[in-house]
């Protein structure tokens, strides 16, 4: 039998009434087979009763192991709704050495599982040393992203953060996570003062994850933008959220400079992201000159991808 279709009989084992379930995997373990290992480990992850969470503690902690399986062992670990689980994860957090950044940022990862209510202190001990390595600090707000509970709250801590990485991840998930809370205040103050492009295009997105926004105000910072990528950012946030219907500034603004502009972009940049990016806008502002910069576009373009993008047929 093939060890890929061993490995998946292995982690369904974990979902199974099999009476020797957590014994098979438990031998599992000591497969010569990393994948079977690793799917053991899931399986394990799945019963996530006591003995399976010592068992799996057992794994990521142990130095006769690989990082990839001690990693599943983490990711496993966060999963398990128990309070030694998440202790064990904090433990070994704290006990890992300089040269263990990897499992460090598994073991952060798999923390991101839990409720911020839960994680919060330990991630605000990691955001809040600046001697921590950049590259933990910026594990650390990914996790909050995915954590369940309000992490939009805890988030809005980290917009002001001395690392542009850390603002930029930390504006992106006030952008992608499901209730941000009303904010847009908040975002609006931060794009005033804001000087670094990439937390510029994400602080955008993330105005389009707010239910209103000041839509004039928006307008007048996007107008100003210079560098293509938060311009564009920035132009599909105001397609989203201006009133198209309305004889305002910002509207003929964006009828008479941006519709031009983005049919020029997809026409012309090298950049096939920039292009694509140019017709969704388009797509989504809706309005009839919008729809006939999308049919010429789809007529004039060389690139397939290009036209196929404007969703109309040449």
């Amino acid at each position: 039998m093939d060890n890929s279709v061993k490995a998946a009989i292995y982690e369904g084992l974990g979902y199974s009434s099999v009476l020797r379930a957590k014994e098979l995997l438990i031998t599992a373990l000591h497969n010569e087979d990393e994948g079977i290992v690793c799917a053991a480990i899931r399986g394990l992850g799945a019963i996530g009763d006591k003995d399976a969470v010592f068992m799996i503690v057992d794994m990521m902690n142990s130095d006769a192991v690989s990082e990839i399986v001690a990693g599943e062992a983490a990711g496993a670990l966060g999963q398990i709704d128990s309070p030694d689980a998440y202790i064990a994860l904090v433990d070994a957090y704290q006990s890992i050495e300089t040269s263990d950044e990897g499992i460090g940022e598994d073991i952060v990862s798999a923390l991101g599982y839990r409720d911020i209510s839960e994680t919060g202190d330990f991630f605000k001990q990691i955001l809040n040393d600046r001697a921590t390595d950049p590259a933990l600090r910026l594990a650390a707000i990914e996790a909050v992203e995915d954590s369940q509970g309000d992490a939009g709250a805890f988030l809005l801590d980290y917009l002001n953060d001395p690392d542009s990485d850390i603002r930029a991840e930390t504006a992106w998930g006030l952008a992608s996570i499901d209730e941000p809370g009303r904010i847009a205040d908040v975002l609006h103050l931060q794009l005033a003062t804001e000087e670094d492009a990439e937390v510029r295009t994400r602080l955008y997105q993330a105005l389009g994850n707010q239910e209103t926004i000041d839509i004039e105000a928006a307008a007048g910072l996007v107008y100003k933008e210079t560098v293509l990528d938060t311009k564009l950012a920035g132009y599909d946030l105001l397609a989203q959220k201006l009133d198209f219907s309305e004889t305002t500034k910002p509207v003929e603004q964006f009828a008479n400079q941006v519709i031009p502009e983005l049919q020029e972009i997809a026409l012309s940049e090298k950049n096939l992201n920039y292009k694509i990016r140019a017709v969704i806008t388009l797509q989504r502002t809706d309005t009839l000159a919008s729809l006939r910069a999308l049919e010429e576009i789809a007529e004039k373009s060389p690139d397939y991808r290009v036209v196929k993008a404007t969703g109309i047929n040449r």
